[in-house]
């Protein structure tokens, strides 16, 4: 049955159709018009049921237009504002156009580029059309459906907020230009890629280094998983590992690059012509088979998040590191969805830290052990090393019994960045505070950037994980404790002063139960005008009426008061005492009322 929508839609269409058949000749009408149908299919009615029909129709005409000649195999990217003048057609936003050869990521990728750019996508149109062209690129047919003979070609029709000059639309272009380039890259050389990991499993099977076997073991079946639809490999690429002058060089291997790293920049080439220093010297001839990580640069295709790196390090027969191969990519779903113990690599690790514990699996402490493991962030626990594994697990454990501010630190191995998770009491979390965290997690790691992940389940505790990036190696020990410490300050509000001010004024037993009465009773402008020591002499005087007192008072001046102020609270239970009742008392005491300010604690 064809919703209201839908008909509304179809209508709609018959007139661009029709706009189409009076604009143009009957020849190239039919096509535009066949084009148009097409173009449309697959966008919501309601993206288009307030656009004019002419609209429609220049939108449609202009892609097909566009679409006419193409180099094989090069993307063709346009921004423009179009007006009727220059155009025949008119939009209030600015419209990219792009003709590529269709292949995976090229969506999510384009409107990754745009986001970064800070560009609102008002409209985005993705048909498929098969296509077929002459030997110079020039259009001989496209249709919906097409023969052995056609070509798949994504027509892609981009509205984003309008840019005002030149050099905003070139930015467009260069971007997505550069974005399409790297799709491609990864697309045409997926197939080396995964070869290139067949050839490591080959290896370890006929010829393994002389490493450990459960190492070994691990390495070939966690090469075999990633291999099966478990990663997106985005780009590859050999180094070598050379001593010159008594230093240490990370030379990238000739004619090894493929995907996104084919290319080899200026600042990689600059990079690798350098000397490792001591400390990534010894990383580099470590001698364990896998290195995962995270990548310093962020992926332009599928997703714009930071690419996650899986290095295997190369040995020669005497079981001296040589190199290494080095994947760059993006982890699937699959990676995030299954349990860890059913991972090739985790399922071991996880165990080994079950086993380490000592703990019973049946056991509270086991099972809590279990759960932790099982929920840590899926990236951490690829990259963690087993010892810090472990003493981060146990911690986690003790914040069961205690549940307060906790901060766990891992330094990258290459010193780009510092994995920081920080648990929070649920109740206690708020997007103020972890932006008053990022504050502090970059002040003290000296980050140029910070990203974060939350979780915030059924368990008592919030967990957010902070990636703070910072350029450079910075010298010295951390002082986690220090770090955690100004967090649990920044974490401190009001009610938190108020239960320290009522203990020590009352003692812990009358001061907590003080506290657990009043903690939400004060009103949020009382908080503004008022220290929570402040509120413990108001709490004894409200005290006082809760025993039956009819009402109490208070004249005091405030330390930050003006010469001849005074202050005067009038403590009343039940219903407020009109100001015209105490005024007379007031000025016969030869006082002269400047403003009240009522506050109702519930």
């Amino acid at each position: 049955m064809t919703s209201k929508a839908e008909t509304l839609k179809t209508q709609l269409l018959d007139k661009a159709v029709a706009t189409a058949r009076k604009r143009l000749s009957r020849a190239k009408a039919a096509a535009v018009a066949d084009f148009s149908r097409h173009f449309y299919a697959g966008v919501a009615a309601e993206d288009i049921l307030d656009t004019p029909a002419a609209t429609l129709f220049g939108a449609a005409h202009s892609i097909f237009g566009f679409a006419a000649t193409r180099t094989a195999g090069a993307p063709q990217v346009r921004a423009y504002n179009p007006t009727h003048q220059a155009h025949g057609w008119q939009s209030t936003h600015t419209v990219v156009e792009i003709v590529n050869d269709d292949m995976p990521f090229l969506v999510d990728s384009v409107g990754a580029a745009l986001n970064r750019m800070e560009l609102t996508v008002h409209l985005l149109i993705h048909p498929i059309f098969r296509v077929r062209r002459d030997a110079k690129g020039k259009l001989q047919s496209i249709a919906a459906k097409g023969g052995k003979d056609t070509a798949a070609e994504s027509i892609l029709h981009v509205q984003v907020d309008q840019q005002s000059d030149a050099a905003g639309l070139d930015a467009i272009e260069a971007e997505l230009r550069r974005v399409l380039r790297d799709v491609g890259w990864a697309v045409a050389d997926w197939r080396k890629m995964i070869g290139r990991v067949d050839d490591l499993i080959e290896e370890l099977e006929t010829r393994p280094p002389k490493l450990d076997k459960t190492e070994i073991e691990d390495g070939r079946e966690f090469l075999a998983w990633v291999r099966d639809n478990n990663f997106t490999f985005l780009g590859c690429r050999d180094y070598a590992l050379k001593t010159r002058g008594g230093k240490t060089y990370l030379d990238i291997v000739p004619d090894s690059s493929y995907g996104v790293l084919r290319e080899v920049s200026k600042e990689s080439m600059t990079r690798h012509k350098k000397p490792l220093s001591d400390t990534l010297a010894r990383f580099a001839r470590n001698k364990h088979l896998l290195i995962i990580t995270k990548a310093s640069t962020r992926s332009t295709v599928h997703r714009h998040v930071y690419m996650d790196y899986i290095g295997v390090r190369r040995f020669d027969r005497a079981g001296n590191v040589i190199g290494e191969r080095r994947f760059l990519g993006l982890l699937t779903s699959a990676a995030y969805n299954r349990n860890p113990r059913d991972i090739p690599l985790l399922g071991r690790k996880v165990q080994r830290i079950i086993d380490k514990s000592g703990f019973e699996p049946n056991s509270h402490n086991g099972k809590a052990l279990l759960n932790v493991l099982e929920t840590y962030p899926r990236d951490e626990l690829f990259q963690i090393s087993e010892p810090e594994l472990f003493e981060i697990a146990k911690g986690i454990c003790h914040l069961e019994e205690r549940q307060r501010i906790r901060l766990f630190v891992r330094k990258d191995s290459y010193a780009r960045f510092h994995s920081c998770l920080v648990y929070v009491p649920r109740e206690r979390y708020s997007g103020a505070l972890r932006i008053r965290f990022e504050k502090i997690l970059l002040d003290a790691f000296h980050g140029e950037s910070i990203e974060f992940n939350t979780h915030v389940g059924e368990a008592a505790m919030a967990r957010v994980h902070f990636i703070v990036h910072s350029s450079a190696e910075r010298p010295g020990d951390l002082d986690v404790p220090d770090i955690e410490a100004r967090l649990v300050d920044a974490s401190r509000d009001w009610t938190d002063d108020l239960k320290d001010a009522l203990i020590e004024s009352h003692g812990e037993a009358r001061g907590t139960t003080h506290y657990h009465r009043y903690r939400g009773a004060f009103p949020p402008g009382y908080r503004d005008a008022f220290e929570a020591y402040d509120a413990v002499a108001d709490i004894d005087r409200i005290e006082q009426l809760r025993e039956g007192a009819g009402f109490a008072m208070n004249l005091y001046r405030r330390i930050d008061a003006e010469t001849g102020s005074l202050n005067f609270k009038l403590y009343s239970r039940g219903k407020p005492v009109p100001l015209s009742d105490v005024l007379p008392m007031l000025e016969h005491m030869g006082l002269r009322v400047i403003g009240e300010a009522p506050y109702e604690v519930a």
